[in-house]
């Protein structure tokens, strides 16, 4: 593999000296979506290069080329990446997998105990404004104000 797959995860490094200024000169809301979007295509970006570089390590399991019947010697001839730096990005991605089933736990239970929450409550508006269907925001405490002076 050539420099190119070792440049994406560096990518971020020199993205955070451009995002303060970005910050400061542009509105809040288009900076906001803005540094959003950057992260995410930086992070998808450094993922595949972190797959890319553990993928080098699985071609040089001998298992997997007897199965799929290729060359050991061809495969690992022309790659730069040594199998230290491929098991290196194998455990950076497992690592942030880890990370990502983490936090989506937690988040499903947050959600779940949100859910729960909103049933115990005694008034059915209460219920509606907290629901994830229901009003949410200004538009929900308006209503329910509403509701609390006409009764």
């Amino acid at each position: 593999m050539r420099i190119a797959v070792f440049l994406p995860p560096l990518l971020p490094l020199l993205a955070i000296r451009g995002a303060m200024p970005l910050a400061h000169r542009l509105p809040p809301r288009l900076a906001a979506w803005l540094l959003t979007g950057a992260a995410v295509v930086l992070a998808v970006c450094s993922t595949a290069a972190l797959a890319l570089l553990a993928a080098t390590a699985a071609l040089r399991m001998p298992l997997l080329a007897d199965l799929e019947r290729y060359s050991l010697t061809v495969v690992s001839h022309d790659d730069r990446a040594s199998i230290r730096v491929a098991l290196v990005a194998g455990a950076l991605l497992a690592a942030a997998a880890v990370g990502l089933g983490r936090v989506a736990t937690q988040r499903a239970r947050a959600a779940l105990a949100t859910h729960r929450h909103s049933r115990a409550l005694p008034g059915r508006d209460q219920r509606r404004a907290l629901h994830p269907g229901g009003p949410a925001g200004l538009r929900g405490l308006l209503e329910l104000a509403r509701h609390a002076v006409t009764g």
